[in-house]
This record gives structure tokens, C-alpha cells and sequence, in this order.
């Protein structure tokens, strides 16, 4: 979006057709993320089973030297204010170990004793990660194609 589309009322007296139908994304590599949110919540699987998950929503901050600047230059106003989310189903061991191994990133032991895991989980809100981004596309059952960011991995900041 061009920097006249930002204005809140000005997009809101717009036609549809004159604004863009796909998120911009972020481009691949490294970025500072904060742990914006921490929520639970559920969806529906093809055979009708509800998975529960628990997901971490991340501001994205400064990006890393891996990040192209040109790439970065070019879309760095359009993704500002987007969160980036990742999601655990905690359906699995890997899952499990995945979660416990994200929330020590964030400098809270997954571990700790006298402390529940929902509660370490919640404790990463408001915690800074380094994070790899990258663009992931994919096709819906119904077949339309659909990009977005996906967080591949957390690390603690140096």
C-alpha cells in the first residue's frame, strides 16, 4: 500500500477494488520479534476432531543482516503493525518439546518448579526473540492460493 492508503478514514471511503487483497509480507530472514500476545484456542480438523493450541503473536522489530534491504526498503511500510503468529497443538512430543524449547528463548524456564506450563507460557508476553521469517504459499482445499510469514525458528536475543 502506498503511504496515502494508510490513513484509517481514507481506506475506510474506498472501494474494495482499489486496495489490495493480499497482506504484504515480510521478507526471508532474521528479525527482532516481541511477544505480543499469548492466546489460546481450537479449529476444526477434515474428520470433524477439535485440536486445541495455544499461540504466540509477535510484533516484529528490527530487521537482521540477512534481511535484504532493498526487499526490506521496499515493504517495510506496508507490514509495520503486522503480527506474526505461531501456533502449537501440543498434540505430539515434538510439539511438546518445540513449545518448551520457544518459551526458553524468551528467557523464562519451561522447567521451573512450582510452575505450570500455561503459566511460563503466558509469562513470554511482553519478552524480545530473534526470529527467522520466512514466506510461505500455500493452496486451501477450495484451491486459492494464500501467502503469509511463518516464524521457523526462536532464539534467544544475544
Amino acid at each position: 500500500m502506498s503511504e496515502d492508503t494508510n490513513d484509517f478514514d481514507d481506506i475506510l471511503n474506498r472501494a474494495g477494488t482499489d486496495l489490495p487483497d493480499e497482506a504484504a509480507l515480510y521478507p526471508n530472514g532474521t528479525f527482532r520479534l516481541r511477544c505480543a500476545a499469548v492466546a489460546e484456542g481450537s479449529f476444526q480438523t477434515k474428520e470433524g476432531r477439535t485440536i486445541k493450541t495455544v499461540s504466540f503473536g509477535y510484533a516484529v522489530g528490527e530487521p537482521g543482516e540477512d534481511v535484504d534491504q532493498d526487499e526490506w526498503s521496499e515493504v517495510a511500510q506496508d507490514v509495520t503493525g503486522q503480527r506474526i503468529w505461531k501456533r502449537y497443538s501440543l498434540s505430539n512430543s515434538a510439539e511438546i518439546a518445540a513449545f518448551k524449547r520457544d518459551i526458553a528463548a524468551h528467557g523464562i524456564d519451561p522447567n521451573a518448579e512450582g510452575t505450570v506450563l500455561g503459566e511460563q507460557a503466558r509469562a513470554c508476553k511482553g519478552h524480545e526473540v530473534t526470529g527467522t521469517l520466512v514466506r510461505n504459499f500455500y493452496k486451501t482445499k477450495d484451491g486459492t492460493e494464500r501467502r503469509e510469514n511463518k516464524i521457523t525458528r526462536l532464539q534467544a536475543v544475544a
